[in-house]
């Protein structure tokens, strides 16, 4: 799990990166546990920055891995 400086300064790093790039600063960002969230109201967008590998991710499969799934 990322603790909260890993997540600050992943965030920070974004805003550069969006500003870089001529993008608009999303609306709010949002703390997950491995992850941040990048949301924009309008038009309704969301990005997901990982930064440490969420355990319920199977990132062979590229899904989410299900109870059912043996």
């Amino acid at each position: 799990m990322a603790n909260l400086k890993q997540k600050i300064e992943c965030e920070q790093e974004f805003r550069q990166l969006i500003d870089q790039g001529g993008l608009p600063v999303p609306d709010r960002f949002e703390y997950g546990e491995a992850c941040i969230w990048a949301i924009w109201e309008n038009p309704k967008t969301a990005v997901r920055i990982d930064i440490d590998q969420d355990p319920d991710y199977d990132y062979e499969a590229g899904r989410y891995r299900t109870e059912d799934a043996a």
